[in-house]
């Protein structure tokens, strides 16, 4: 700096062209440093580092502070050689990590390369590294700047998340289940490895467009509209429907659910569903419908049998006995005194007569639906009521619970055994005492019991011609009642006809 006074002018100082005062060149350091000290906070906060490195000198000629952070080295040490650097680089990431600088120093362009390195620490850290050629007026590249980004934070995310795909994939493909997903307006679904198999999809596809063709022709139109209604409010899918196995051409019944998956701000972002084979419970359900139908059927026709066997009954049978009643009578009348001569006997086909048609208006009663719990009782009372005019011992019976309405059919059948059970007892007990017990139960069961204090018999040593035991046994296999006999010689011997609904 040069200040001279001329003609006797007073000093002065005035600044030389191209030259700052020491205040302005203070400013500037101060805000180069305070510019490299923003530039460092922003790369260690990124664990971003920077470096350069001219192609002629054996290691780089500069590092930030990041780049020594990253490789755990001291900047006292300066940067490391590039024989250094690849003695940190991985084993197993080594032969890439040459073949990609190699390629990328000789292509004079940017490059990028992707590697681990193992600390002397021992830690591994995932290392992102980018290069740009600063070129000089010839073109040649006179410098190489670059960064190098420390990513092991997002590739342990990342591996973390591929993990998790893996685990859920494993465990989608490990339920008995079909597993798919859609985006928000129903297209475009996604579906696992067993759905792919079975719709027959090409090896790898996990994508269907078209999934209404897999559907039953007969489900399609349905399940469509179903699914098109869901995607459009939002509310969960459910569907039963058959869908066609590749391997066979043959279809079977699968329940499909859907559910929407919302954002924070109510909007649908993906369709998660699962199908799941439910042919086995809809075989099942159609077999009970078809048994039930039969069983409908059945009893229609049992119905129809029973009016037509009603009818039968009354119009021969329960004619006829009316008839000899009223020729009986008619004969007492006309016969005058002479009715004395055959009184006995005549007396004897009018009350057989009497008591059959009895029996044959109960036949009729217990063949009409209406038929109730309380005939049964009747009917009993009935049959224990004629045997007593033929039976010299004491005969009786109790009722005990409060009769309901059974099937007709089981009625007749539980009648018939007790009426063949006293009968029997009559005939060939040899018995004094006879008890008979007809008990409603809880729920509708029914029990029958006649006990007597005769002779008893063998079970074992049963005629073949004893017809009472046999109508008894087959009576009660076609009511699907139990029935049991309690006897031994002397003894006496007891019935027990059981049902329950």
């Amino acid at each position: 700096m040069r200040s001279l006074a001329q003609n006797g002018s007073t000093n002065s100082l005035h600044p030389i062209a191209g030259v700052k005062p020491a205040a302005s060149l203070q400013r500037i350091a101060e805000a180069l440093n305070r510019s490299e000290a923003y530039l460092a906070t922003a790369q260690r906060l990124t664990q971003t580092g920077s470096w350069a490195i001219h192609p002629e000198l054996e290691r780089a000629s500069y590092w930030s502070e990041e780049t020594f952070r990253i490789y755990e080295c001291s900047p006292s040490e300066g940067p490391l050689s590039p024989e250094q650097l690849f003695e940190l680089v991985h084993p197993e990431d080594r032969a890439k990590y040459s073949r990609d600088v190699g390629d990328g120093i000789a292509s004079g362009r940017d490059w990028s390369n992707e590697f681990r390195i193992v600390l002397p620490s021992g830690r591994v850290k995932h290392i992102h590294a980018i290069a740009h050629p600063i070129l000089d007026e010839s073109g040649s590249v006179r410098e190489w700047v670059g960064a190098i980004v420390d990513v092991s934070q997002r590739r342990t995310a990342e591996e973390a998340l591929e993990r998790s795909q893996v685990e859920l994939r494993t465990a989608l493909e490990a339920i008995p289940a079909m597993v798919w997903t859609a985006e928000p307006d129903g297209t475009n679904a996604f579906v696992s490895r067993r759905w792919a198999e079975y719709a027959g999809l090409p090896p790898g596809q996990t994508r269907i467009t078209a999934w209404e063709d897999v559907v039953h022709p007969d489900d399609r139109a349905r399940a469509t509209a179903n699914w098109a209604r869901s995607v459009e409010t939002g509310d969960p899918f459910e569907e039963e429907l058959r869908l066609r196995r590749a391997a066979d051409g043959s279809y079977r019944w699968f329940l499909d659910r859907g559910v929407a998956i919302r954002g924070k701000d109510g909007a649908v972002l993906k369709w998660y569903g699962v199908a799941t084979d439910i042919d086995d419970r809809k075989q099942a359900e159609q077999e009970r419908d078809r048994v039930q139908r039969l069983e409908i059927e059945r009893e229609a026709a049992i119905a129809l049998e029973r009016s037509r066997l009603a009818g039968e009954i009354h119009d021969t049978l329960a004619q006829g006995l009316a008839m000899i009643v009223m020729q009986v009578a008619d004969a007492e009348a006309k016969l005058g005194g002479a009715w004395s001569l055959a009184e006995k006997p005549l007396s004897t086909v009018r009350e057989l007569a009497v008591e059959s048609l009895a029996y044959a208006r109960r036949s009729l009663n217990t063949l009409q639906p209406r038929a109730t719990m309380v005939d049964l009782s009747v009917t009993l009372q009935d049959v224990v009521n004629k045997l007593k005019r033929h039976f010299e011992g004491s005969i009786s019976l109790s009722v005990a619970g409060s009769p309901v309405r059974i099937d007709p059919a089981v009625e007749s059948a539980l009648a018939g055994i007790g009426s063949e059970a006293l009968t029997n007892a009559v005939k060939h007990s040899k018995a004094m005492r006879i008890v008979a017990e007809l008990d409603f139960a809880e729920r509708g069961a029914v029990r029958i019991v006649v006990s007597d204090d005769g002779v008893g018999f063998d079970a074992n040593d049963v005629r073949a011609d004893a017809y009472g035991l046999v109508s008894m046994q087959e009576r009660a296999t076609r009511a699907g009642a139990a029935l049991t006999f309690v006897t031994e010689p002397g003894a006496g011997t007891t019935i027990v006809a059981s049902w329950s609904p």
